[in-house]
This record gives C-alpha cells, structure tokens and sequence, in this order.
C-alpha cells in the first residue's frame, strides 16, 4: 500500500514525489496541529531516506524564511505556504524544487539583497575503513561509529534528522541521546531506527543480520515504514531482500561484536561465508571455497588478522585441500577419497 497523497499519483519520479509529499506537510502545520499529526508526520519521515531529505530540506529553506533579522522575508515565507497548500489540491503539485527554483526563489534573492542559496540539504559525508583495518570515529552529534574491515556508511545530519546508509560491511552505531532527531540507518530495504541506543549490523551480500546491545530499536521497511519488529537488548532481527525478516529471541552478541575486538566467532557458519568474512583483514591474500565446499560448516574462535591460523584449522578439521598461489591467494577445495 502507498503512503503517496492521491495528488502525487501522475507525479514522473519518487523525488518529486517526496518533495511534492513534503510540501503538502509543511502547509498542514501550525493552528489545529495534534500529536496523532506530529506521530503519523515522524512515521512518513523515518519511512524513506527520500522522505527525510525532502522534509530537511524544505524545512531548511522555511528557517531561511523566519530569520528574525530579516522581517522582509516573512512575507515570502507566508507565500509558499500559501503555495504549498494550493499546491496540495491541484495538478500539477508545487514541489520542493519549484518553490526554491521559481518565483518564490526569486523573491527570496531579492529580499535578501545578494543571499545567495546553494543547496538547503547539506552533503553525505562517507566513511570507510580501509580492507585490513577497523575504523572509529566520533560524529558531529557524539555518537560513535566503528566500521569494520572494508565497511563503509554515509551520514547526513539535519537539525531534525540523523540519516545513514551502510552500504556494505559490518559497522557498530553507539548514538547519542537526542529523541527529537531519530537516528535511522538505511540497510537494504530496511531502516533501523532509534534514538539512543547501541547495535550491530552486519550488510552481507542481499541480507544483513541486526544485533541489539543496548536500548531499544525499531527495524521498517523502508518502502513503507511499516515497522516490522521492536527489539529488547539481546535480540536480533536477520533482514532478507524484499523486505522479509526474522526475529532472533536470543542472539549471539559475543559473537555479534568480537570483531571490535579482533576475534571472529563461528558457530556452524558456512565455510564460504566465514572464508569471506576472514578475508576482509587480508585482502591481498583472498582465500577462495570451491563451490562443492562451501556449504561445509565452521565453529569456533578465530584472531581476525590470522588468516593462515584459519586455513590450517579448516584443513585439520575439514576434507577440505589448501592450495597457495604464488599472489599469496588461498584456494579451499573438497578433498577427495584416495582410489581404491
């Protein structure tokens, strides 16, 4: 089911949409405003990354409009809203864009007297950790961030919002306390929302594994915002592509975090999983699973930055042959029966 207002149905793209959607938000506000309202307009935000970035910056470009040295531009601002609600009951919609590039964009420089706006959205900042090596760094709003071998996550924070994307790896998220700025990570087709809290996920391939430590954590579906679980500390929530899910009563947070510490746990893990997993710390020295072995399973307790420890192990406990290529890279291969 879309979350679309019926005026944004002939709209050509989802930006336009979210900007369109937006608008219709901002003309709503103010006399008669209600908490259900406040509610279901914070469920519509954490719903989408599109969604957030067209309220932050509409919402930026009105604070332009309320600067109190400049009471000339009060008039402009009553003029958008004005616009925004016209637009909100007629084809085609007034959108985001139209009202900072149109008339009302061009007042505004006038009014200003040579302010010029560049863009009322600040940019996604990226960080990385380099293959090989973790990563902590503390944000602009205090939480703590640790991204693990070869992960990376994009930010953007708005003085309503705290947005993020892992877009692949493995990070830890330590979030200050601020109720009023959800802090949502987009993984996925999911979001992970809260507002104070710790957790761990884990982006591997199309799925990714969600692990409370702390507080509390809402996952959605990102399409929707439907909220598809609430986890207590302890638990964990497995995402899959296309939005399906499942909800671990106990997970396994020792082994959900030992990569802070430098340790991989495995506990009945496949053998081509848990080879990639290793590899992220030796990405000069990949170590590769032939199909026929990959589906052979691997426990136990492993130092991150020991690749050869690993392949000596597997190759104990498992038919499994180790050939080593001169580029220092691992081949791991089903090991067969002598002939009679």
């Amino acid at each position: 089911m879309s979350l679309l207002h019926p005026v944004f149905r002939d709209i050509g793209s989802a930006e336009d949409a979210a900007d369109a959607a937006a608008a219709l938000w901002l003309a709503r506000t103010g006399a008669g405003w209600s908490p259900a309202d406040e509610a279901a307009l914070q469920a519509w935000i954490t719903a989408d990354v599109a969604q957030a970035e067209a309220w932050a910056g509409i919402g930026e470009v009105m604070d332009l409009f309320d600067d109190a040295s400049a009471p000339e531009l009060a008039p402009l601002r009553d003029q958008a809203l004005r616009a925004a609600d016209q637009g909100a009951r007629r084809r085609p919609v007034l959108t985001r864009r139209r009202l900072i590039g149109g008339g009302v964009g061009a007042g505004l420089a006038a009014a200003a007297a040579g302010l010029v706006v560049l863009d009322a959205q600040p940019p996604w900042r990226t960080y990385r950790a380099e293959p090989g090596a973790r990563r902590s760094v503390v944000l602009a709003d205090g939480s703590r961030l640790t991204l693990d071998a070869g992960a990376e996550v994009r930010t953007r924070f708005t003085d309503g919002r705290r947005d993020l994307v892992l877009t692949t790896g493995q990070a830890r998220f330590e979030v200050a306390k601020a109720p009023r700025r959800p802090f949502a990570v987009a993984v996925g087709d999911h979001l992970v929302v809260a507002t104070g809290t710790a957790f761990n996920i884990e982006h591997e391939g199309d799925g990714a594994m969600v692990t409370l430590l702390e507080g509390r954590v809402e996952v959605r579906a990102r399409r929707t915002g439907q909220v598809a679980a609430r986890l207590q500390p302890g638990q964990g929530y497995r995402l899959a592509a296309g939005g399906d899910g499942v909800l671990i009563p106990q997970a396994d947070v020792n082994q959900a975090v030992a990569w802070t510490e430098g340790q991989l746990i495995f506990q009945d893990e496949r053998l081509e999983t848990a080879a990639r997993r290793v590899s992220r710390y030796s990405p000069q020295r990949p170590i590769r699973v032939s199909p026929e072995a990959g589906d052979l399973r691997v426990s136990g307790v492993f130092a991150a930055d020991d690749a050869d420890a690993f392949v000596e192990a597997v190759s104990l406990y498992l038919p499994v042959a180790a050939t080593r290529r001169p580029d220092g890279s691992v081949d791991l291969t089903l090991r067969r029966a002598p002939a009679p």
